[in-house]
């Protein structure tokens, strides 16, 4: 499991014997983390002259090179959290509070945002050769439209919310299947 803070809740609730605990994970957001941390590793080991990311041809400098480099990316969210994420949830609960058209906008422009980023990832996989995750995005939009077109024109309302899930399953499924 690649999330800490998962793991540090779940073995609180075994320590301390709580029942009704149950720790759900993000391992899209824990993946996302640590497929930054590893472009971070392989753009400073290539910036250092090695090739690929191998143990056999690192040294000592360029080790540092890298650590150094990857704590650089990933520290930001954390500092952020503690110096400007007070300040950034009192604008957003203001800006709000007045009228939620604001907060809906800013919702899904960054969910535009996050959409485009996974987009674009997978384009540049095409130059490759592979298609994909092109072929999965895909298969998920469509899977997701149609968990949409029962909740809302066939009554279905539980698929409000398990649409997601769904379509996550359904691609993820067709990404095995491609291999």
């Amino acid at each position: 499991d690649m999330s800490t803070n998962c793991n540090v809740v779940r073995l609180a609730a075994d320590d301390l014997d709580y029942d009704k605990v149950h720790v759900i994970n993000s391992m899209n957001l824990s993946s996302g983390i640590g497929l930054q941390v590893l472009r971070a590793a392989d753009m400073a080991a290539k910036a250092s002259g090695l090739k690929a990311l191998a143990p056999e041809f690192m040294t000592p400098e360029i080790l540092v090179t890298i650590v150094f480099v990857m704590a650089l990316g990933i520290i930001w969210g954390g500092l952020f959290c503690i110096v400007g994420l007070k300040k950034y949830q009192k604008n957003l609960k203001k800006s709000t509070s007045n009228d939620n058209k604001w907060g809906q906008i800013l919702f899904n422009s960054i969910f535009i945002g996050l959409v485009c980023a996974f987009v674009g990832s997978s384009f540049s996989d095409i130059r490759g050769g592979s298609f994909t995750s092109i072929i999965v995005i895909i298969v998920s939009a469509i899977s997701m439209g149609i968990c949409d077109y029962f909740a809302k024109h066939k009554n279905q309302k539980w698929l409000e919310s398990f649409s997601l899930s769904i379509s996550m399953i359904v691609g993820m499924s067709m990404a095995v299947i491609i291999g």
